[in-house]
């Protein structure tokens, strides 16, 4: 072989080094934001389920206007996650509820796991994902 066919050769290993590291970074950072979606659609499904429990009357199984005595049995219907995420649920008083679900994939820059976080209130749901 000639010179010039192994520079060729070895610039084409480079490129296609360069671009598999490049690829697998990128698919990396997919499948945390995808992971992510899937927990905050998790999460806001659990927050409509508390908000209806918050709308029914007791007769019915409800809160009658209330979010005490609501559990995360109730929410999740006693079924783990389908995507393996831990869920918690924390009744901040008888008008607001915060749901919790950690990412397992993503994670913060100190190596713990993203939070995302659903307040639920009489009139409103809110999702915040904490970086």
């Amino acid at each position: 072989m000639g010179q010039q066919q192994l520079l060729l050769l070895v610039l084409a290993v480079i490129i296609v080094g360069t671009s598999i590291v490049v690829g697998i970074g990128i698919f990396n950072k997919n499948a945390e934001k995808s992971n992510i979606d899937m927990v905050v659609n998790e999460v806001v499904e659990l927050g409509s389920v508390a908000h209806q429990y918050y709308l029914k009357p007791t007769s019915m199984g409800g809160g009658d206007q209330k979010f005490t005595g609501l559990t995360l049995d109730y929410l999740t219907g006693g079924k783990d996650s389908p995507i393996g995420t831990q869920i918690s649920l924390s009744v901040i008083d008888s008008a607001t509820v915060e749901i919790t679900g950690d990412c397992g994939l993503a994670k913060k820059s100190s190596g713990q796991p993203i939070e995302v976080v659903c307040t639920v209130t009489p009139d409103d749901i809110q999702t915040e994902v904490k970086y």
